[in-house]
């Protein structure tokens, strides 16, 4: 609808159809309007982008958002738990907090003594999960950068929306399809045993101050 009467100049008609002619001030003002839509709209667009942090876990690659990792660290002593799940590697110490390590791939079961050399972990890092009051920490075997995606292109299907599911979707980087880890399901799969490291995290503090009293003792 024509807003004043000055814009408009005439009427064409082509097949049945009215076409009016704008004067020129109303060709600037509809491409003024124009301009200014496509501009939100892409703005909207650069908004909805999302950070994606993509990391390796044996020769497996997988992103995760970044906005769901609190901090990145290199891998230090690990202490086993006893009784705990096969993804649980153990528990470590991270600026003066206990950092529940999780190896979800299982790929470096049964090697905790060589997670202590330090050429053998030279380039593991624990990516580090935002989380209340216990920590958890992915263990990656190498990270490869971050890298921007829009929502919109991130796959999913209904077989993922269980709680359990540790994997939100897919997304595509270089050429390949990369799963999309579920930080909130990682978290809550330690709640089930959380009491439990708690309870070895006790037992080995508990060691560890005697181990050090006989030792000031000798």
């Amino acid at each position: 609808m024509i807003g004043n009467e000055n814009e408009l100049l005439g009427v064409i008609l082509e097949q049945e159809q009215a076409i009016p002619i704008l004067s020129m001030d109303a060709l600037l003002k509809k491409y003024e309007q124009y301009f200014v839509e496509f501009t939100e709209s892409h703005e909207k667009e650069a908004v909805e982008e999302i950070s994606v942090l993509a990391f390796k876990i044996a020769d497996s690659l997988f992103g995760l958002e970044s906005d769901y990792v609190d901090s990145i660290s290199k891998l230090s002593s690990i202490t086993p738990i006893d009784n705990a799940p096969s993804a649980v590697l153990g528990v470590m110490n991270y600026r003066q907090e206990n950092v529940i390590v999780l190896d979800l791939l299982e790929s470096n079961k049964g090697l905790i003594e060589e997670l202590q050399d330090e050429k053998f972990k030279e380039n593991k890092r624990v990516i580090i999960l935002r989380n209340g009051e216990f920590k958890v920490g992915i263990l990656a075997d190498k990270l490869e950068g971050i890298f921007k995606t829009q929502p919109s292109l991130i796959t999913t299907s209904s077989m993922m929306q269980s709680e359990e599911k540790l994997i939100r979707g897919f997304m595509q980087l270089r050429g390949f399809t990369v799963p999309l880890i579920n930080p909130k399901n990682v978290i809550s799969s330690t709640n089930s045993f959380k009491d439990l490291i708690i309870k070895e995290i006790e037992k080995h503090s508990s060691q560890a101050k005697k181990e050090k009293r006989s030792k000031k003792r000798g």
